[in-house]
C-alpha cells in the first residue's frame, strides 16, 4: 500500500487520527473496487437487473425491487474483498505490517470502514446506470425508493460483515467461509418458519415474470427493513472496532453494539407483523373492487381504462386492438372496453395468504366483469422476441373473439378461481375468423398463429386439440378466456397466405353465418374456400357445459 504517512517522530507534530482514516480509505477504496470479486459480482449484477426484467415493459415498483436484489452478487464479492483488506493490513509478514502506520489499531479499522463507503456507491451507480437506461423505455408506475436503497444497504451490510469477519479471524479461508455462513442462514431465513424478512434479501419469486404478486398489492414493509438493515451495519461495525488490545475506550462501541442489537430485534420482529386489516383493504380495494381506482380514455369505439400510473400502456393496447376493428363489418361494430386486473393465479395464491383478505370474492357480481377485454400488471416488449410480443398479439386475439361474439368472461367460473377458467371453442367456425382478425394486427402475429400448431404439430393432429398451452405463461394469453382448436388456427394461417382484400370481402359477405355459434367449421371452410385438412372433431369433446356459449 502506498501512502504519504510516516511515523511521528520525536519533537514532531503527531498526524491526525482522521488524516490517518481519511488517507487510509481512499487507498484501500481503489483496492476495494478494483478487487476481482467486487469487479465479477459488480458485472453479474448488472446483468441481472437487465436480464430480470427483459422483454418487459418496465414498471418502476418491479424495478425498484429489480435493481436491488442483484446487488447481492456485488455483496457476495464485496465479502471476499473486505476481508481481504482486512487480513491484509494486519498480516506481520507483508510490507504492511502492524508497526508501519502512525495510528492505533482503532483508528486503522476506521479507514478500513470508510472505505465500505466505495462499494455502496458502486452499487448506487450500477441502479443509477440502468435506471436511467429505462427512463428511454417509457416505464410507467411510481419508483418505491426503499426498495431502490434496500440493495446498496444490503451491499453494505455484507461488506461490513466480511470486514468484521476478517478482524476477528485473519485467515485466507475467512472471506469463503464467511460467504457460506452467510447464505446458509439466509437459505433458513427464507424457507424455514416464515422468517424471510429478517434475511439480509427477503424471499420474492417476482425475479421471474411468472410468478409472484404483483408489488403495487403485495405487503413489503421495506422501509422498515432498510431500517434494520442500517442496524446490521451498525452491529458489524461495532464487532469489528471491538477487536484489538482495548485498555480505554472499549466503552462506546460495547454500549453502542447493546443499542443497535435491541433496534434490531425491535424492527425485525416488526417487520413480520403484516399489514393491518385496513391496510390490506386500501391496498387492494384500489385495484380490485367496486371502488377501483381507474384512468380511462376513449378512442373511437373502445375505452380503455388503465390503473393510475399505467396510462402509457393505452397506445400500446389500442395498436393491438384497433386493427382488429377496422377489419369488422361498420355494422357490426359495438362499443368495446379494456380494463387492467390483476389477473394472474399466482396473484389469487399469494395475496390472499400475504393480505389474508378473500380477493376472489371482490370480483363476483361486478359489473364491469361482463364483456370487456382484460389485461394485467404485466406487459411484454422487444421487438423480435416472440416471447414479449405474444402480449399485444394476446390481446388482438382476445378483440378478435369479443368482435365474434366469443365471451370473454367464461359463463361458469369456480369461485374458488375466476381468472383462468376458459369455455372451449370445439368444432366452432367463428374461431377461424377471430384467429384471421387478430392475425392482422401487427407483422409477426402470423407468425404467432403459425408457430402455433407448428409446436404442436407432434402431438395428436387428427384430433381436438385445446390452444391452453400458453395461458398464464408470463400472462402472454390471459385476455380471451377462450380455448382454440389446432385446426382453427391452421385454417386461419391459410386466410392469411391469401390476398386480405379477397378474404376481408367474403367475410364481411358471410359476417353473420360466420361468426354463428352454429355453424361448424367444416361449413366455415366451405364458405371461405379453404383447403380441408385432416380434422375428426368427433374424436374427442370436452365437457359440453364448458363450450362457448
Amino acid at each position: 500500500m502506498t501512502t504519504t504517512l510516516e511515523p511521528a517522530r520525536a519533537g514532531t507534530t503527531p498526524v491526525s487520527p482522521w488524516l490517518v482514516v481519511r488517507e487510509l480509505a481512499l487507498v484501500e477504496a481503489v483496492r476495494l473496487v478494483r478487487n476481482p470479486a467486487v469487479m465479477l459480482g459488480a458485472l453479474i449484477s448488472l446483468v441481472l437487473m437487465i436480464s430480470v426484467h427483459w422483454g418487459e415493459a418496465p414498471v418502476w415498483e418491479r424495478v425498484s425491487i429489480g435493481v436491488a436484489i442483484p446487488l447481492v452478487a456485488l455483496g457476495l464479492g464485496s465479502i471476499l474483498a473486505a476481508s481481504e483488506m482486512s487480513y491484509r493490513l494486519w498480516r506481520t509478514d507483508d510490507s504492511e505490517a502492524i508497526d508501519v502506520l502512525p495510528a492505533s489499531p482503532r483508528v486503522r479499522t476506521g479507514g478500513q470502514l470508510a472505505a465500505v463507503t466505495a462499494l455502496v456507491l458502486l452499487g448506487v451507480g450500477l441502479q443509477a446506470a440502468y435506471m436511467v437506461y429505462l427512463l428511454f423505455q417509457d416505464p410507467v408506475g411510481t419508483i418505491s425508493w426503499w426498495e431502490v436503497a434496500s440493495g446498496p444497504a444490503v451491499v453494505a451490510v455484507m461488506a461490513l460483515y466480511g470486514l468484521a469477519a476478517g478482524r476477528w479471524f485473519p485467515s485466507a479461508a475467512t472471506g469463503p467461509v464467511a460467504v457460506l455462513v452467510l447464505v446458509a442462514a439466509h437459505v433458513a431465513l427464507n424457507f424455514v418458519g416464515g422468517l424471510s424478512w429478517l434475511a439480509l434479501v427477503p424471499k420474492w419469486d417476482m425475479l421471474s415474470s411468472m410468478e409472484g404478486p404483483p408489488p403495487e398489492l403485495a405487503f413489503r414493509p421495506t422501509a422498515i427493513h432498510v431500517g434494520y438493515l442500517a442496524v446490521l451495519a451498525g452491529v458489524f461495525v461495532c464487532i469489528a472496532l471491538l477487536r484489538g488490545r482495548w485498555r480505554h475506550g472499549a466503552l462506546i462501541p460495547l454500549t453502542a453494539l447493546f443499542v443497535f442489537l435491541s433496534l434490531g430485534i425491535v424492527l425485525g420482529v416488526s417487520q413480520l407483523g403484516g399489514p393491518s386489516e385496513q391496510e390490506a383493504e386500501a391496498r387492494v380495494g384500489s385495484y380490485v373492487g367496486e371502488n377501483a381506482e381507474y384512468e380511462c380514455e376513449t378512442r373511437g369505439i373502445a375505452t380503455y381504462c388503465a390503473y393510475p400510473g399505467y396510462e402509457g400502456w393505452i397506445d400500446e393496447w389500442a395498436a393491438a386492438v384497433e386493427p382488429v376493428i377496422a377489419q369488422m363489418p361498420d355494422g357490426e361494430i359495438q362499443p368495446l372496453q379494456v380494463r387492467q386486473y390483476p389477473l394472474r393465479w399466482m396473484d389469487v395464491l399469494q395475496l390472499d395468504e400475504d393480505l389474508q383478505t378473500d380477493i376472489p370474492s371482490r370480483f363476483e357480481g361486478l359489473p364491469y366483469m361482463g364483456e370487456d377485454i382484460r389485461t394485467g400488471l404485466w406487459w411484454g416488449r422487444g421487438p423480435g422476441n416472440l416471447q414479449t410480443e405474444a402480449y399485444p398479439f394476446g390481446m388482438s386475439l382476445g378483440a378478435a373473439a369479443w368482435a365474434v361474439g366469443l365471451p370473454t368472461t367464461p359463463p361458469e367460473t369456480s369461485p374458488d378461481n375466476p381468472y383462468y377458467s376458459a369455455c372451449h371453442l370445439s368444432d366452432q367456425g367463428r374461431g377461424i375468423v377471430a384467429v384471421w382478425l387478430a392475425g392482422q394486427s401487427s407483422g409477426t402475429a402470423h407468425e404467432h398463429i403459425h408457430n402455433v400448431f407448428e409446436e404442436y404439430e407432434t402431438r395428436f393432429p387428427g384430433r381436438f386439440e385445446e390452444f391452453n398451452g400458453w395461458i398464464g405463461d408470463a400472462q402472454s394469453y390471459p385476455w380471451y378466456r377462450t380455448e382454440f382448436t389446432l385446426a382453427q388456427f391452421r385454417y386461419a394461417d391459410q386466410l392469411l397466405h391469401r390476398r386480405n382484400d379477397e378474404v376481408a370481402a367474403l367475410v364481411e359477405a358471410n359476417w353473420e353465418t360466420l361468426i354463428a355459434r352454429e355453424t361448424t367449421i367444416i361449413e366455415a371452410v366451405e364458405l371461405l374456400g379453404l383447403d380441408p385438412i385432416e380434422w375428426q372433431p368427433v374424436d374427442w369433446q370436452p365437457d359440453p357445459t364448458r363450450l362457448c356459449p
